[in-house]
C-alpha cells in the first residue's frame, strides 16, 4: 500500500501592520533668537569690524540715525513708544550712546567720525604698478593671473612649469611675466626662495657686484649658518668684510608681502584701553571710530500717529525692531568687554606693575567666575581683540592659555609670553663669542623662577626664531 507524499505544513506569510501611535514627548532644545544672534555677532566684532557693521546698519535701516550730544534730549527714544512682543524684543525701550561720538564743530562736508583710509591690498597695489610696465594686454592678463599664485608673504612658491601647465601657457609666457611681476614694489615679490628674494632686492639697490651679493648668490649656505671663516676664505676677503656684508644682508626683507595681507591690511586699535592714574588703574572703551546711535524720532512718531497706514505702520514696526536689536546688541558687547578689561586688572595686577615677566596664564572658565558668565562669552569676548596696556598693546588671547604651573602658588600658571620675554632678555645679554646653550638658558631662567624643561626652552626659541647657540657665535 502506498502513502502518498505529504509537504509539510508552511503557515502563510501574515501581512506586517505599522502601528502608528501618538504621545507627547518633552525635551528642552535650545534655540537662538534672532536678537540673541546678533548680540553673539557682535560681541565677536573688533572695533573695526564693529564700525563697518554699524555704517552698514545705517545705511540699510532709516529707523537708526546718528547724533551729536548737543541734540540727544530733542532725539532721545519716547519711553511711551511700544512695539508688538517678537521673538527676542527687549521688553523695554533702550539706546545706546558712546561717549566719543561727532559734535557741531565738524564741517556739513566732513564725515560725522573719524574713519581711517582704507588701506591698499597687494593685488591692487601690483596691479597699478603693472600697468605702468607693459601695455600689452596679453601679458598683463599672465601677470594678473600670477598674482593668485602668490602666497600671503609674497612667494610663489610653486614651480612655474606647473603654474604654466596649469594655466595653459607655454613656459616662456610665465617666465615673461614673472620677470615683470619681479620688478614690482615690494622688491622681491614673486620670489620663489628666500635666496631669490635676497638677490631681488639687492638688484634693486644696484649692488649685483657686491660682497653681499656674491654670498648671498654663491654661498647661501655658509650665510645661514653663519660659517664667517670659512666664507671669508673662500672669498679671499678679510672677516670683518663677511660680517660687514653679513650685517647688509640682515637689513633686506624676507617676507616682502609682511606689510599687506590676501585682501586688506587692517590698522592695529585696540578695543580696550587700561590707563595708570596716581597709582591707580582705569579701564575705557575705545569708541573713538564708533557714532552715537538712537532710533529715529520721526519713524516713532509715525508709527504712534493715527493717520498712519497699515502696511506703513508694519514697515516701522519692522525696522525699530530691528534697529533695538542692534542698540541692544551693541549695550552687550559694550558692557561685557567692560567687565572684561576690570576682570583683567584685578587678576593681572602683577603684569601693570611689573611688565610681561609677570603675566599670568588665565582660563576662560577663570575669568567667566569672575564676570557671572559662561566661558563661551568670555571666548566670544577676546576673539580678535587687543588691549592697551602700560607695557603696550596685547591681543587679549595673550592672558589666556599656555603656560606653566608656578613653582609656589598651586592656583597660578606662569603665561608662555612671560617666559619666552625673559627667553628674550637672557640670549639678547649673552656674550657673542659664548652664546648660551638650551641646558644653560634652561638653568638661568630656573633660577628666575621659571621651572622649564630643556626641551621647552628649546620650542620657545623656536618660536621667536631664534637660532642654536652654535649658529648664534659671533667672534671679534
Amino acid at each position: 500500500m502506498k502513502y502518498a507524499k505529504t509537504m509539510p505544513y508552511r503557515s502563510q506569510p501574515q501581512p506586517y501592520t505599522m502601528n502608528i501611535t501618538l504621545a507627547p514627548l518633552i525635551q528642552q532644545q535650545f534655540l537662538l533668537t534672532p536678537a540673541l544672534k546678533l548680540s553673539l555677532e557682535v560681541l565677536q566684532m573688533p572695533v573695526l569690524q564693529l564700525q563697518s557693521f554699524l555704517q552698514q546698519q545705517l545705511d540699510d535701516n532709516p529707523a537708526l540715525e546718528v547724533t551729536d550730544e548737543s541734540n540727544g534730549d530733542e532725539t532721545r527714544l519716547d519711553s511711551s513708544l511700544t512695539l508688538p512682543a517678537a521673538q527676542g524684543q527687549p521688553s523695554r525701550q533702550e539706546t545706546w550712546q558712546h561717549e566719543a561720538g561727532w559734535t557741531n564743530d565738524h564741517d556739513e562736508d566732513e564725515p560725522p567720525y573719524d574713519s581711517p583710509a582704507p588701506p591698499v591690498s597687494l593685488h591692487d597695489h601690483l596691479l597699478l604698478q603693472l600697468r605702468c610696465l607693459t601695455s600689452d594686454p596679453e601679458r598683463l592678463r599672465a601677470v594678473e593671473t600670477l598674482l593668485e599664485w602668490l602666497d600671503r608673504t609674497g612667494y610663489l612658491r610653486s614651480p612655474l612649469e606647473e603654474i604654466a601647465r596649469s594655466e595653459g601657457w607655454t613656459l616662456a609666457v610665465a617666465q615673461r611675466a614673472l620677470a615683470l611681476l619681479q620688478q614690482c614694489d615690494p622688491s622681491g615679490i614673486g620670489a620663489r626662495s628666500l635666496q631669490e628674494c635676497l638677490v631681488i632686492q639687492l638688484a634693486a639697490r644696484h649692488e649685483e657686484a657686491s660682497l653681499a651679493a656674491r654670498i648671498v648668490r654663491d654661498h647661501f649656505e655658509l650665510l645661514a649658518q653663519h660659517q664667517w671663516k670659512r666664507l671669508a676664505s673662500r672669498l679671499k676677503v678679510d672677516e670683518a668684510q663677511v660680517k660687514a656684508a653679513a650685517d647688509r644682508i640682515a637689513t633686506l626683507e624676507p617676507k616682502p608681502a609682511r606689510d599687506f595681507t590676501a585682501d586688506v591690511a587692517v590698522p592695529l586699535i585696540p578695543d580696550l584701553l587700561i590707563i595708570e592714574s596716581q597709582g591707580r588703574y582705569e579701564v575705557a572703551l575705545n569708541d573713538e571710530y564708533l557714532p552715537r546711535l538712537l532710533l529715529n524720532a520721526r519713524y516713532q512718531h509715525l508709527l504712534r500717529n493715527g493717520d498712519t497706514d497699515t502696511d506703513t505702520k508694519q514697515f516701522l514696526r519692522e525696522k525699530l525692531r530691528q534697529a533695538l536689536w542692534v542698540l541692544k546688541a551693541i549695550q552687550h558687547r559694550q558692557a561685557t568687554l567692560h567687565s572684561l578689561a576690570r576682570a583683567l586688572v584685578m587678576l593681572q595686577h602683577e603684569y601693570l606693575l611689573h611688565g610681561i615677566g609677570s603675566l599670568r596664564a588665565l582660563t576662560q572658565e577663570e575669568v567667566a567666575k569672575h564676570l557671572g558668565c559662561h566661558p563661551s562669552t568670555v571666548s566670544r569676548a577676546i576673539a580678535g581683540k587687543t588691549i592697551q596696556t602700560p607695557h603696550g598693546v596685547l591681543p587679549l588671547e595673550a592672558f589666556f592659555g599656555g603656560g606653566i604651573a608656578h613653582p609656589e602658588q598651586e592656583d597660578v600658571r606662569l603665561s608662555s609670553r612671560s617666559i619666552q620675554a625673559e627667553l628674550q632678555q637672557l640670549i639678547d645679554a649673552e656674550p657673542p663669542a659664548r652664546p648660551f646653550s638650551d641646558q644653560a638658558l634652561m638653568e638661568r631662567l630656573r633660577s628666575r623662577g621659571y621651572p622649564v624643561a630643556r626641551r621647552t626652552v628649546a620650542k620657545y626659541r623656536t618660536a621667536l626664531k631664534i637660532l642654536p647657540a652654535h649658529l648664534r657665535r659671533r667672534t671679534g
